[in-house]
């Protein structure tokens, strides 16, 4: 997309080292007025005539510097190289080449190709950030609107939040902020670069210093690359907490470069396309819990390469901060955080989840008796009994019942019990229901795990539990769940498809139908799993078979 030429910001303007005026030239109409204004003394003598350039402007270059005439708006100003004075509608008026008079700010953006266009709605919030700018900031004004911006005009609401935040950090220091507009990384952005831009809002607002280091960076200047989110984002943390980056530059994965996040390997385990995610996260721990974000980069296994499970573990300690930097420090110090095998991660997902019901429940969790000395390896299973005693008493004691889980919860048994702990979350009533079922008793089959999903996708999750209730107590009491086989497992999952509303209406006329009046039975089984996706033509269907 053209810009429109903003004035001198872009003009090409050489200071010639003579100050011997051409004989046969001399100033004429706006020009020798404005000279007049300005005074002779600052303009100095013509070097040339008055001409039109190749946009069709009329300049003409002095010993003092160079007089413009913009055709589009009618403007003229002279400028010395640093200073500009212009003849606008309130007289003359004197700034600095990197700004903007109010009036002028106005000008340019109603210039902007796709103002002309007529503005969207989500263009013109775009506006408004940029009439602020125009206001109050001019000089990141000017920097934003100097090269193009891949996200200007507004595409979607992340765009306007990049502008939200410009603002933002040019109220807190316009010309640092002015310095990191002009970053290529700037030019587009992606969720990296979203992040790096939120960094140094943060920085701006506690350490002006910092910014110096980072817009000065040669890896930043030259133009635009993959890293450059992760460079900022050390640079920041560099700034904020050297002891911190240290830490964080001293690991191997990233003294051996950050791998780009196309980067893949034959090994499904391996984890290092997710290194410049992983800077990101950790960088955001440091600034939450720097004792838990220290804590963490002790860990031999976060120092070498990354494995996928390693790193969704550090991500979700990093999550975990968001609500509680102390609760994540002692997460962090946790036996279980020693070494990563794969379960880990569920555990703070756990305890992550309950946060989101109520915010006293993960210091319930983590303050029971049996975690005293911190959660071991070997206590995954007593984190989802511990969760199903706090969120679904009646229910738990059905579980400790079950043979399986008395006898000792095996790995390969874990999903089983997590899948119950989380029905309980829900509702006590149908874990209680559920966990009578002697396909339950038994030990849970990678299909009967699959069907304890699909009711829960049913049950709904908390908010909605009161609901649906009913209905998935209703299901479970139907003879075809007795035993699960292929036939009860597609019986079910239709089930779930056919559930689409929030009040579960559409499925309880689908159970209320005169041929299931008696709950569906494993005859049936095959008839449920056919019937169409749309809930009439399943009543059709069922009509049909009567």
């Amino acid at each position: 997309m053209k810009r429109l030429a903003i004035p001198f910001a872009f003009a090409l303007f050489l200071l010639l080292p003579t100050t011997v005026a051409a004989a046969d030239c001399q100033f004429v109409f706006g020009f020798k007025t404005l000279r007049d204004l300005v005074g002779h003394e600052i303009v100095g003598e013509c070097l040339e005539n008055e001409h039109y350039n190749h946009i069709g402007d009329s300049v003409q270059q002095t010993t003092g510097g160079l007089l413009v005439w913009r055709k589009a708006d009618n403007w003229t100003a002279f400028t010395d190289g640093y200073r500009s004075w212009v003849n606008g509608p309130y007289g003359l008026e004197q700034r600095f080449n990197i700004e903007l008079l109010p009036w002028e700010a106005e000008g340019t953006i109603e210039r902007l190709p796709w103002v002309q266009d007529g503005v969207t709605d989500l263009e013109s919030q775009a506006v408004t950030a940029l009439e602020t700018l125009g206001m109050y900031y001019s000089q990141v004004l000017l920097a934003l609107l100097e090269k193009e911006k891949d996200w200007l005009p507004p595409q979607h609401s992340n765009d306007i939040t990049h502008l939200n935040r410009i603002v933002e950090m040019s109220s807190l220091n316009e010309t640092a902020t002015r310095q990191i507009v002009l970053l290529p990384f700037l030019e587009e952005l992606n969720s990296q670069d979203t992040f790096a831009l939120q960094a140094l809002l943060r920085l701006l607002s506690s350490n002006i210093g910092g910014v110096d280091e980072i817009v000065s960076d040669r890896r930043l200047k030259d133009s635009r690359t993959e890293t450059d989110a992760v460079i900022i984002l050390l640079l920041v943390l560099r700034a904020q907490d050297p002891e911190a980056a240290a830490k964080m530059e001293s690991m191997l994965w990233v003294r051996d470069g950050i791998a780009s996040v196309r980067h893949s390997t034959a090994d499904p385990e391996d984890g290092s396309r997710y290194e410049q995610s992983l800077v990101r996260k950790l960088v955001d721990l440091a600034g939450r819990s720097r004792a838990a974000f220290l804590a963490l980069a002790e860990k031999p296994w976060l120092q070498d390469g990354l494995t996928r499970y390693e790193f969704q573990l550090a991500g979700d300690l990093s999550r975990l901060a968001e609500w509680d930097s102390t609760w994540a420090h002692r997460v962090a110090n946790m036996p279980f955080m020693q070494s990563i095998e794969g379960t880990e991660s569920t555990i703070i997902q756990t305890i992550q989840d309950f946060h989101n019901q109520d915010d006293t429940l993960p210091a319930r969790i983590l303050s029971h008796p049996a975690f005293a000395g911190g959660i071991t390896d070997a206590q995954t299973a007593e984190v989802y009994l511990v969760v199903t005693e706090i969120m679904a008493p009646h229910g738990a004691a059905a579980v400790h019942a079950i043979p399986w889980v008395q006898d000792g919860v095996a790995a390969s048994e874990l999903a089983g019990l997590q899948s119950l702990q989380i029905v309980g979350s829900t509702s006590d009533r149908v874990l209680q229901a559920l966990a009578q079922k002697h396909w339950v008793q038994d030990g849970i089959s990678d299909e009967e795990l699959e069907t304890i999903r699909l009711l829960y996708a049913i049950l709904g999750w908390h908010w909605s539990r009161y609901q649906h209730e009913a209905l998935a107590l209703r299901i479970i009491e139907m003879p075809f769940l007795n035993t699960i086989d292929d036939n009860d497992f597609r019986a079910m999952r239709k089930l779930r498809r056919l559930h689409r509303d929030d009040d579960g209406s559409q499925l309880a006329r689908i159970l209320s139908h005169p041929k299931l009046s008696n709950g569906i039975t494993d005859d049936l089984t095959g008839l449920v799993a056919d019937l169409p996706v749309n809930v009439d033509a399943a009543l059709r269907v069922l009509d049909s078979r009567q």
